[in-house]
């Protein structure tokens, strides 16, 4: 079925149909998809902030081998399986930005939207040595003139509170793998996202366009029939 902007609108109602009516063949755009949510306004503001790993807590975890292994110890899973190397990693990095997420769902609402600067593709993408500084995109739509984003600022701060604990506990029972990293920035006051950059600020309508013309969509093509499961009695 041919599709058209005329027919039927914006890019992102294009995506979405293009997504339900061809099977085998997959178009993504996780900034478009996460943008979408946010319902763009033509004279709304929406401020856009890059977060990444606080350099003094990717630092300080390494610095603590002996102390997280003594922790880790009694887990006789993680020992026998490999000689364990603590760093903030992107698991790490992502059970941050997964409780950043919610607080912000709290806090401010349907008028935040996250997603990463950086895509990547492949097994070992994760093991990058600079994952943990490849910025992360925060969108925030503030018609209260400021007061969104700093409350957005505030929560970035806020990632060793109280509140913020208790989901980091709740994800990681019952096996806490991370707890221990967790709880060492925690004792020690260390922020584990910093706020990278200058934030930009935009108005809707411009926003809309750039998201027509300037974001790309990946489409990628399968076999329909290579995940078809294999009739036994044949």
């Amino acid at each position: 079925m041919a599709l058209s902007l005329e027919s039927t609108g914006t890019m992102i109602d294009v995506l979405a149909m293009l997504v339900k009516e061809n099977r085998g063949r997959h178009y993504s755009s996780e900034s478009r998809e996460k943008l979408s949510k946010l319902h763009l306004n033509p004279n709304a503001v929406y401020t856009f902030l890059r977060t990444v790993a606080n350099p003094e807590a990717v630092e300080e975890i390494p610095r603590n081998q002996d102390h997280l292994a003594k922790i880790r110890e009694p887990d006789k899973r993680i020992r026998d399986y490999f000689e364990h190397i603590f760093r903030f990693g992107n698991d790490i990095l992502g059970l941050y930005l997964d409780t950043l997420a919610k607080l912000a769902e709290r806090h401010i609402g349907v008028s935040y939207a996250q997603y990463p600067l950086v895509q990547r593709v492949g097994i070992y993408s994760n093991e990058h040595p600079d994952v943990t500084q490849f910025p992360v995109v925060h969108v925030i739509k503030d018609p209260s003139k400021g007061l969104q984003v700093s409350r957005f600022r505030n929560l970035v701060e806020r990632l060793n509170d109280d509140e913020a604990y208790q989901i980091i506990s709740a994800r990681e029972a019952p096996h806490n793998y991370h707890m221990g990293e967790v709880n060492l920035l925690r004792s020690k006051g260390i922020t584990p996202l910093s706020i990278h950059g200058e934030p930009w600020e935009v108005d809707g309508e411009t926003l809309a366009n750039a998201i027509e013309f300037l974001v790309q969509i990946n489409y990628t093509d399968r076999d329909p029939h290579a995940f078809c499961p294999v009739d036994q009695d044949a």
